[in-house]
């Protein structure tokens, strides 16, 4: 069975990744092979390796493994089936993962902005600011005085402070959007390697059958290892993600910080409310 043929045969019927809704996701998970050999290709399997093995299939290679044309056959399709799903898997989040890189330098140049407002923000009017009274003002009372000087103070920086409370309204939609999508990326990604990891297992319970019929038929019995060659996890997951590895990580990063920064508030806010209470 080809690489294409399995892949067909495991996500054909939930319209492969192109849908990309969850239920369609879990159908293809549920389809990749995990159970035990069904009888008829148990039967099969056993018999290719007694027809080998006959012909004294499989050979030892000069790297010291043991190689047939059904056994590269099976491998072959296994290492294809995964650059196949993990490359739909690339088509599928291609957007998602331009539109996290995006985001990032987004969530970057605010929380720059805004540390900048922030540490250039005005402190408390003071009490000798509050005092001061302008031509015209000499009779005028103290109570009058304060507070022509602090709503003159609140109307020089309410821009300001406009701006702050924007700028912090917008990084809290950024990172909302941001753990949004590195969700839903993880989820496919975790939905590929689970498909993978199954056709493995089952791959590998062909080649355990198969080499059950070897030696049972092999004329170098004794040479033959008692169990076949192990089978290679496929390094194609690997490849994909070192390729967003970088922003996988920083996005990841900038959630975690987001939510300590979270619990810190809500942690605060019960204290005051605990205070308040305790007052009352």
């Amino acid at each position: 069975m080809s690489g294409q043929t399995l892949y067909n045969h495991t996500v054909s019927a939930s319209g492969g990744f192109s849908d990309k809704t969850k239920r369609n996701r879990n159908r293809m998970l549920h389809r990749a092979k995990a159970r035990h050999l069904g009888l008829f290709e148990a039967f099969h399997m056993r018999f290719l390796g007694k027809r080998d093995g006959k012909h004294s299939l499989p050979k030892k290679s000069e790297d010291g493994t043991w190689m047939s044309p059904t056994l590269r056959k099976e491998t072959d399709a296994y290492g294809e089936f995964c650059a196949i799903i993990w490359g739909r898997t690339q088509n599928e989040l291609y957007s998602d993962h331009k539109t996290i890189e995006h985001l990032l330098g987004e969530i970057k140049e605010q929380e720059k902005e805004l540390n900048d407002l922030i540490k250039n923000k005005p402190t408390k009017i003071s009490e000798d600011k509050l005092k001061i009274r302008r031509k015209g003002e000499e009779s005028l009372p103290e109570e009058i005085i304060r507070m022509r000087r602090q709503k003159n103070y609140n109307k020089e920086n309410v821009e300001m402070f406009g701006k702050i409370k924007q700028l912090e309204i917008s990084l809290g939609n950024l990172h909302g959007l941001l753990h949004e999508k590195q969700a839903k990326i993880q989820e496919v990604e975790h939905i590929t390697r689970m498909a993978c990891e199954k056709v493995y297992h089952h791959t590998k319970q062909r080649i355990d059958v198969y080499w059950g019929g070897v030696l049972f038929t092999h004329q170098k019995t004794e040479e033959l290892p008692p169990a076949p060659t192990l089978l290679s996890e496929s390094d194609v997951e690997a490849v994909y993600l070192a390729t967003h590895q970088k922003s996988a990580e920083k996005a990841i990063q900038i959630i975690k910080q987001r939510k300590n920064i979270n619990k810190t508030r809500n942690d605060d806010d019960t204290k005051d409310l605990n205070g308040k209470e305790q007052v009352q």
